[in-house]
């Protein structure tokens, strides 16, 4: 699954107010003709100055509870399915979720969103996962993961990140399917999922690979060990 990356709040009866898990991304008016709000939300993607999106550090144990997107809306709590590479339908959907897929997908890739709500798959992979791993859980007294198993706990999953303003912007201009367009990367600890398909989960740091020169992207989520001479 994937869910939005973060943005600044503009959308509020005060000058004060701030970005909650409960916000909607609205960048755009209701015509349907791409004009922008007289103040819009904002976003700027890792790699630029001021990036906006999630911070391992300060956003650290955020819970998050994810239901499915309902196509029209840009929210934290809204997940899409997609398919890795080499993936379609709800089996492979759901040995995604449960398992560790190889397949590499980076920054600027887009998405292929699945058919489909995949509430089910979604709760029969999430409870595959977390009955790996059963006796983990988060610990708000240390803001962290106890109780797990292995070194590092197969239910802190890397979900990736998609941009709001493109994904926004594609409804507006009448694209078809959701414009997923990965951006950044989140490392999420899933705690449960309920009846209703929502998965609970909190956000923690985690690990990433950097290919290429020059340094990981400033704002980028994942923290990357390097070499330095």
């Amino acid at each position: 699954m994937t869910i939005s990356d973060k943005w600044i709040e503009k959308q509020c009866a005060t000058a004060t107010c701030s970005w909650s898990p409960a916000d909607t991304f609205d960048m755009y008016d209701n015509d349907n003709k791409g004009n922008l709000l007289s103040n819009p939300d904002v976003y700027v993607p890792p790699g630029q100055t001021g990036a906006t999106g999630y911070n391992p550090d300060t956003d650290k144990g955020l819970q998050l509870v994810l239901k499915n997107n309902n196509g029209t809306k840009v929210a934290p709590s809204m997940y899409n399915p997609w398919d890795l590479p080499g993936s379609v339908g709800g089996n492979d959907y759901r040995n995604n979720v449960a398992s560790c897929n190889p397949n590499v997908v980076k920054i600027g890739d887009s998405m292929v969103p699945e058919n489909g709500n995949m509430v089910g798959p979604t709760q029969q992979g999430t409870n595959d996962l977390v009955g790996q791993d059963s006796n983990a859980y988060w610990d708000t007294s240390c803001n962290c993961v106890k109780g797990s198993a292995f070194p590092v706990s197969p239910r802190i999953r890397i979900v990736p990140l998609y941009d709001p303003g493109v994904y926004q912007l594609g409804r507006q201009t009448g694209k078809s399917g959701p414009q997923l367009q990965v951006v950044n990367y989140l490392g999420f600890f899933i705690e449960s999922i309920n009846g209703g398909g929502q998965v609970i989960g909190r956000i923690t740091p985690v690990l990433g690979k950097f290919v290429g020169s020059g340094g990981p992207p400033i704002g980028g989520f994942a923290r990357v060990l390097m070499l330095v001479q």
